[in-house]
């Protein structure tokens, strides 16, 4: 395309072999000459044989450009922020796509050929407008990164549980009313984001499901206690519950000795008990906004300890006075 002569000293692209293999065109509107590169792009790329990486993001686009399909090398494709409301069902040719990028854009659903993408590791659907999934998403079994926060989104389809090389999941501000006991077939489940579903209900039963997972975000979510079966999770590592309602929490929790990061900001709890200390590999603890009138001398155990926060607990009165000598950083 003799057009590209223009735009060649402006975008960032990068040559194999004399072809264009990566093209970075995000924010292309920016540009005097954009105008043109979009009202051309099909044209455009479907001279680009070799592309492996595509960089479309933040160009109100409003549908795909459909020689996208049939760019057979593609790896990297990012389309978010292009107010994009409909998919067509056309993934057959994307036979080595590895990442997709679909996050902020007006999506309703998701077409059946989504299957195709056989190489797929990273899907990001965040913040679009999808209620459903299909079914044939359970295919994507190559897929460790799938993001579906911010949708409309009630359950999941089963088939989620064929997902067995799925590392981490974000559901968080969706409409979910359970954790689906399949979710303990998803083995290589690392992280696992659930905050803001504030129908979510039968926690005893789900932390059950979750053995191996290692950071779990609840934020926002009208969470009054912790079952003790949350001791069960022993790999643990980091656990995100601010704006619950939590007043205690339980003894089993004192188990999670592999816990690194506590966030249980701006809750209603009263009492630390004496077990925190059992808490070994704790690094950061925030307690801001709760009720807190103390913090037990037992925290000064916890030796890897190096933030805590007790901000806005408003009727404090007392903290353990060895642990700014020991270096920890206090927000009071």
């Amino acid at each position: 395309i003799n057009f590209f002569e223009d735009i060649r000293n402006s975008v960032k692209y990068h040559l194999e072999d004399g072809n264009v293999v990566e093209l970075d065109l995000s924010f292309i509107l920016d540009y005097t000459y954009g105008w043109k590169v979009l009202k051309n792009l099909t044209e455009f790329l479907r001279v680009l044989k070799h592309l492996k990486r595509l960089e479309l993001q933040s160009n109100k686009l409003g549908k795909v450009p459909e020689s996208i399909f049939s760019l057979n090398y593609l790896k990297h494709l990012d389309l978010s922020h292009n107010n994009i409301n409909q998919l067509p069902n056309d993934f057959h040719g994307l036979k080595s796509l590895e990442f997709l990028n679909l996050r902020y854009n007006n999506l309703t659903k998701i077409p059946d050929s989504i299957s195709s993408l056989r190489s797929l590791k990273s899907l990001d659907l965040k913040h679009n407008k999808l209620n459903s999934l299909p079914t044939s998403i359970g295919k994507l079994t190559s897929l460790n990164y799938l993001n579906l926060h911010g949708n409309q989104l009630k359950m999941l389809p089963s088939t989620i549980e064929n997902l067995i090389s799925l590392e981490e999941l974000n559901l968080g501000l969706n409409n979910l009313i359970s954790v689906p006991s399949w979710i303990r077939k998803l083995r290589s489940l690392k992280k696992l984001g659930l905050g803001r579903n504030k129908k979510l209900s039968k926690f005893k039963e789900w932390f059950e499901l979750l053995p191996s997972i290692m950071e779990l975000n609840l934020y926002d979510n009208n969470i009054k206690e912790l079952p003790e079966s949350i001791g069960l999770l022993s790999s643990l590592e980091v656990l995100v519950m601010p704006n619950n309602h939590l007043t205690k929490l339980p003894e089993s929790f004192k188990k999670l000795s592999s816990l690194r990061l506590l966030d249980l900001s701006w809750n209603d709890i009263t009492d630390i008990p004496e077990w925190i200390g059992s808490l070994s590999s704790l690094e950061e603890l925030n307690l801001r906004g709760n009720k807190l009138l103390k913090i037990p001398d037992s925290i000064s155990l916890i030796e890897s300890l190096r933030i805590l926060n007790i901000s806005l607990n408003k009727d404090f009165l007392q903290f353990p006075k060895d642990l700014e000598k020991k270096g920890v950083q206090i927000f009071k």
